[in-house]
């Protein structure tokens, strides 16, 4: 019963918190699957209902690629037409992503006012480097704004022995990583999303980024799997085979 529970909620909850709250082990579910766990072949209806809970899980971010990714990651045989022919017949589709359009001009001799903010991003790099504390010599990469290139900020760096590296002067191609979060965050979440307060919308991108997007949400870039599982299997890799006792 526990572990039809897991299988049933995997596409809104990280599978690892789903077992530590119905106290089974990670290995004890896999087990499961390989045996009883979910059925060999499902009908158009049944399948159906399992695609429209995960786009419903993900508030629509996925389309039928990821959501084909998502039912073969629970050892569901489907092929990617059935999944995309089930979505097109119920009208159930990703988020449209919208084209890039550049909207800042940095290019000018206008005044420039000064830097209100002054140094917020220096307690989201303490905040982060408390979390991993990464070894030195980490790659700190940004754009050239002026919070970035302060004294302040850099002394952080230097403190941290972290490298600083700069995106060319006004060239969002060159942090591209960074771009391309943001332009996930605004498609799969904020677009069309209505907040009557600003505690809401700290809410909700809270859970898009902690939640979905770092330990649920299939990437393309990682080969289907979510950040957080890409980082457990580089970890794994990187502490080498285990000995025999």
């Amino acid at each position: 019963m526990k572990y039809a529970f897991i299988e049933h909620h995997r596409g809104s909850y990280p599978l690892q918190a789903l077992c530590a709250v119905l106290q089974v082990s990670d290995s004890g579910f896999t087990t499961w699957q390989q045996s009883e766990g979910p059925t060999k072949w499902l009908s158009d209806p049944a399948l159906l209902k399992l695609i429209r809970e995960i786009h419903t899980a993900t508030k629509a971010a996925y389309g039928s690629p990821r959501i084909y990714q998502e039912l073969k990651g629970r050892g569901i045989p489907v092929s990617r037409r059935r999944v995309e022919r089930l979505m097109r017949e119920n009208d159930l589709r990703g988020r449209h992503k919208r084209r890039f359009k550049a909207t800042t001009d940095s290019k000018h001799s206008l005044p420039v006012a000064p830097n209100r903010l002054k140094e917020l991003v220096i307690d989201a790099l303490r905040m982060a480097w408390f979390r991993r504390r990464p070894q030195p010599g980490l790659i700190h990469h940004s754009d050239r704004g002026s919070q970035y290139c302060s004294h302040d900020f850099q002394d952080q760096l230097a403190a941290y022995e972290m490298l600083a590296s700069m995106s060319r002067k006004g060239n969002c191609w060159d942090n591209a990583p960074s771009e391309s979060f943001f332009n996930s965050l605004k498609n799969e979440r904020v677009h069309g999303a209505h907040y009557e307060k600003r505690d809401d919308a700290r809410a909700d991108v809270f859970e898009y980024i902690e939640v979905f997007y770092n330990r649920s949400r299939r990437h393309s870039a990682l080969g289907g799997i979510s950040p957080v599982s890409f980082y457990d299997a580089w970890l794994e890799k990187q502490s080498g085979p285990k000995l025999a006792a």
